[in-house]
């Protein structure tokens, strides 16, 4: 028998397994010929190295999943690792089927080549595949966040669990599933504060006492709690002032910068609320005793300007709460003398109060506006005793739509606990003042309103006792919000006796006097409605 000896392929002189020909085949393939022989052994040595660093990272996964065979998908976790795109098309459990080729005639007894294996490509009937069924991919699993609850109150959307339905006066069924350790356990339904009230619940249902749930706090606040509002009101003498000065300045900073002060802001707000009321109950005293009350005013002030200045506390539930004491600084009649500050910087913080949560309560601005109104404009005496403080409750009682809420509890205990502001919020110039500075700080419109429209003015004009009286001034800053004073003011000449005319019907002869010293000013106001 004469034996066969088949070709080989050709060997690298270098020892290689990629020769330098199979690159230039590639080459020629791709349409670039007559490479340089030096460029084409590069490029083999280049290929070799990247098959002997797939193959080993493949058989590091390999050997990591205790197989002593490779699989395609080892194949495909290297290019992952290695960052290279993957070859698509070959599954570890679709095996590969390979046909033989025979590159020679069968029958001759020419030299044989080496036989080549191919993978042969799977026909497919089109037919077939237009009658199978369709297969819907599945949807991709994604995230959305909702809120599960706000201060505590479970909204109704679609996400968190419905309302149980009540029909009638039968007592609700629930069907809810529990594990094997809580069936002996008795099960209450998730219920939210913003469902409708069920017809059994209402005024013709049985009557049904629920008691109020304590809001505890933990160790830790109450230990904060007591520690902050001694740092900022002490009882006790402390004979370093400076060391007092800087425990206060950081407990304000805590107040406007801390994350965690949520729990313990109502606690807060009552806090400030009986501070200010003790501290205006003791502003009638003399001496270095109305000093202390002015500086705890003072203080108090800014404890409430750190906290709405706080953007990770929701003030907004508790700003009922906050504009009492904040209107009974700005428009009591009898404030210490020093700081001279203190209804000016009252204002201002109500003029971020309205600027901010304007837009949220629709209603407010013209809520306050009404409410300073009514210190400006009522008499000296025979006034109601809370009823400033019942408008400055009734200023936040609305919802989010700007409807009023009845509150008829809350006003009675309010008025209750304001009774000794009787004769002090109204009819007094330390309360118009206040009520001046408080329309200033809101919008032009309330300053024109109270001082012209209504005539304002006149009757502060008239009841002040000299010139430089503080409800005087107030005036006088008020009117700038309208039109600016003149940097080179003039007086009005004897000419002018039609300004002067409208001057004293608009403000009446004492602020006609002190309006046309400025005489652009006073010909700017009295214009102003033609801008």
């Amino acid at each position: 028998m004469s034996s066969v000896r088949r070709e080989q392929p050709p060997v690298p002189a270098d020892g290689s397994i990629y020769s330098a020909e199979a690159v230039q085949d590639v080459a020629a393939s791709m349409g670039l010929s007559n490479l340089p022989e030096e460029l084409l052994q590069r490029l083999a040595k280049d290929v070799e190295y990247r098959i002997h660093q797939v193959v080993e990272e493949a058989a590091r996964f390999t050997r990591h999943g205790k197989r002593t065979t490779m699989s395609t998908n080892d194949i495909d976790l290297a290019f992952q690792s290695l960052n290279i795109e993957p070859l698509y098309g070959h599954l570890s459990h679709v095996p590969t089927v390979f046909r033989k080729a025979n590159p020679n005639p069968a029958g001759t007894n020419s030299k044989v080549a080496a036989p080549v294996y191919f993978v042969e490509d799977e026909e497919i009937d089109f037919d077939k595949v237009l009658r199978d069924e369709k297969v819907v991919l599945p949807k991709m699993v994604n995230w959305q966040a909702h809120w599960l609850a706000v201060e505590g109150i479970q909204p109704l959307i679609a996400e968190n669990p419905p309302k149980p339905p009540l029909s009638g006066k039968s007592k609700p069924s629930y069907h809810l599933s529990v594990s094997k350790q809580q069936k002996g356990r008795k099960q209450s339904p998730p219920r939210s504060v913003l469902a409708p009230v069920a017809p059994a619940l209402q005024a013709g249902g049985p009557n049904r006492k629920y008691k109020p749930v304590k809001h505890v706090l933990s160790r830790e606040l109450q230990i904060y709690y007591s520690r902050l509002t001694g740092a900022l009101l002490t009882t006790s003498s402390v004979a370093d002032d400076g060391q007092q000065n800087a425990r206060r300045a950081a407990a304000l900073a805590s107040l406007q910068y801390d994350a965690g002060l949520q729990n313990l802001l109502p606690y807060l707000v009552r806090w400030v609320g009986q501070n200010v009321v003790t501290a205006i109950r003791n502003s009638d005293e003399k001496g270095s005793k109305a000093s202390e009350t002015g500086e705890t005013l003072e203080i108090l002030l800014k404890v409430i300007h750190a906290l709405i200045q706080n953007e990770r506390l929701f003030i907004e539930p508790y700003l009922h709460q906050i504009l009492p004491p904040l209107l009974s600084i700005l428009l009591t009649s009898s404030l210490p003398s020093t700081p001279p500050t203190l209804r000016r910087d009252a204002s201002e913080i109500l003029a971020y109060l309205s600027l901010q949560h304007g837009t949220t309560y629709p209603s407010l601005s013209e809520r306050l506006t009404k409410t300073l109104l009514l210190a400006l404009l009522a008499p000296s005496k025979h006034l109601d005793a809370a009823s400033i403080n019942a408008s400055a409750n009734n200023a936040m009682m609305v919802d989010n739509e700007g409807a009023p809420i009845e509150t008829s509890n809350e006003a009675a205990e309010n008025k209750e606990k304001y009774e000794f502001f009787e004769g002090r919020m109204h009819g007094s110039s330390g309360s118009r003042e206040g009520a001046v500075r408080g329309l200033a700080s809101l919008s032009p419109q309330a300053v024109e309103r109270g001082l012209i429209e209504s005539a304002g003015a006149k009757i502060i004009g008239q009841e002040a006792l000299t010139d430089e009286d503080g409800e005087v001034l107030s005036v006088l800053d008020a009117l700038t919000k309208l039109k600016p004073r003149s940097k080179v003011p003039t007086p009005l000449d004897e000419m002018e006796g039609d300004v002067k005319r409208a001057l004293e019907e608009t403000f009446g002869p004492r602020f006609a006097r002190l309006i046309g010293q400025d005489a652009a000013w006073a010909k700017a106001l009295l214009n102003r409605g033609s801008d």
